[in-house]
């Protein structure tokens, strides 16, 4: 079964969550025991510590709200590939250093396993937005940050242990720079939520919190939403102006002033132009249309020409960012998908069938015949073409 965001949020519903949830407050999500034990394991985070060698911002201790030197986590640097540092872990020091009350954090755990990288892709096409994952585990009751809020949303799944989180609220100025030190928490009394093994929490960006393991051991998988701002809009804009002659053009100090201000009302009329009420969908279809295909790699499977059609009882699905579209093109009457920049050409009658697959869930190709009532060897051609194309993967899990 693949790590779609409905297997993430359960019981709450994708489209529930977005237009209910999303921009609201923080919020503890109650799952089950085990939930999330097939989304990665204590026995997964021992092999990458066995075996992985990670760059030593990679692997980190936290403290009390510190995050601890780690070169005493590493032996003598095991690889070098050009600048880069790569270090095996000393896994006697990193045991001491957990018995000791000290929390690991793993980031960038989204390239490391495939099932967290797969529900990482898949919350990135349901909100729209670039999606990281960081991995904290501790063995025993510890602080790993004192209050302090993020620059992004984030959704904690609790694959094992408890977690007490204290919630303050949202801060009151927004500040991009969260380094400044400047950080206080609100004076007020937190709200405590605890939250244990198969519970995820939501927590909005500018939300003051911290979080306490309780006894015994803790794991949580956090996935960092990158949400744009205004500034983000902004910055578009500008990139926008870079080819608008109105501003290209040099202001003139020495200008008489009636010429002076015909030229800012030409450059804000312009703005006005750029910035209408349709700029923000405008922002984010541009958005959709620049971002990079996710890569797809299912060896030999994918690169072995007589194994392209997939047997019928496969499971397949569509490999593509957020916001991809299909599309009658009532010239050509082809069916137009696109996605990532790019524009692939299919038949009029395969519509039906991608736009099924647009759903990101992955689906038996028996079921894609009978929903679309085609014959099962041209689905499984055609099925064949999306793969070599890299548009469709088959679910592994």
């Amino acid at each position: 079964m693949s790590w779609d965001f409905d297997r993430l949020l359960r019981p709450l519903s994708v489209p529930e969550f977005l237009e209910a949830r999303y921009d609201g407050g923080a919020f503890r999500l109650p799952g089950t025991l085990g939930k999330f034990s097939e989304l990665f394991s204590w026995a997964e985070l021992s092999a990458l510590v066995e075996h992985h060698v990670f760059n030593p911002t990679e692997l980190q201790l936290l403290d009390k709200g510190k995050r601890l030197p780690a070169d005493r986590l590493f032996r003598e640097r095991s690889s070098s590939f050009g600048a880069t540092d790569r270090r095996k872990v000393d896994s006697a020091a990193l045991m001491a250093e957990l018995r000791a009350g000290k929390s690991l954090l793993l980031t960038d755990v989204h390239h490391l396993s495939p099932r967290i990288g797969e529900a990482s892709r898949a919350i990135a096409r349901a909100c729209g937005e670039e999606v990281r994952a960081t991995l904290i585990a501790s063995t025993a009751e510890s602080q790993g940050f004192l209050p302090h809020w993020d620059n992004e949303d984030t959704l904690i799944v609790q694959v094992d242990g408890q977690k007490r989180w204290r919630l303050y609220g949202q801060a009151e100025a927004l500040h991009e720079d969260l380094t400044s030190g400047l950080q206080r928490a609100p004076d007020r009394r937190p709200d405590e939520i605890l939250v244990g093994n198969g519970d995820a929490i939501w927590v909005p960006r500018a939300w003051w919190h911290d979080a306490q393991s309780v006894a015994g051991p803790a794991l949580q998988i956090m996935f960092w939403i990158t949400r744009r701002t205004g500034l983000d809009l902004l910055g578009e804009l500008h990139r926008r102006c870079l080819t608008d002659p109105r501003f290209l053009a040099p202001l003139s100090r020495f200008a008489p002033v009636e010429e002076k201000r015909a030229r800012a009302r030409a450059m804000r009329e312009a703005l006005v132009d750029l910035f209408g009420d349709g700029a923000i969908d405008g922002f984010f279809r541009t958005l959709d249309e620049v971002a990079d295909l996710p890569s797809t790699c299912d060896l030999p499977w994918s690169a072995s020409p007589e194994a392209l059609a997939p047997e019928l009882t496969d499971r397949v699905q569509l490999h593509l960012p957020s916001r991809a579209s299909v599309d009658l093109d009532e010239e050509s009457g082809e069916a137009l998908l696109r996605a990532g920049g790019q524009q692939w050409a299919f038949p009029a009658a395969t519509r039906r069938l991608l736009t099924l697959l647009m759903s990101s869930k992955s689906y038996a190709v028996a079921e894609l015949c009978q929903a679309v009532d085609a014959d099962a060897d041209e689905v499984r051609a055609f099925l064949g073409e999306l793969v070599s194309a890299g548009l469709v993967v088959r679910d592994r899990g």
